[in-house]
């Protein structure tokens, strides 16, 4: 099963392998280049707001951990004393 790290993790290998390019430079349609430009920074955009929501996931599992732990720390101390 792939977790959705993994999935971003993919995601940002992506992002950042050099671009290799078939293209003769004499023949560049620079309207193409600038839809291409568009459509790359659309994804980038979704990639960053997925980078946020995943931190700020990370960062409300962290709390409910910390939470879990100081409750069930509490109680294992209350219950040895009494």
């Amino acid at each position: 099963m792939t977790s959705m790290f993994d999935v971003h993790a993919a995601q940002i290998d992506v992002m950042f392998q050099t671009p290799t390019f078939d293209v003769d430079v004499t023949n560049v349609d620079v309207r193409q280049l600038l839809l291409e430009k568009v459509k790359l920074e659309g994804q980038l955009e979704m990639v960053e707001a997925e980078a946020r929501t995943a931190l700020r996931e990370r960062a409300e599992l962290q709390t409910q951990v910390h939470a879990y732990l100081t409750h069930t720390h509490t109680h294992t101390h209350t219950e040895a004393e009494g």
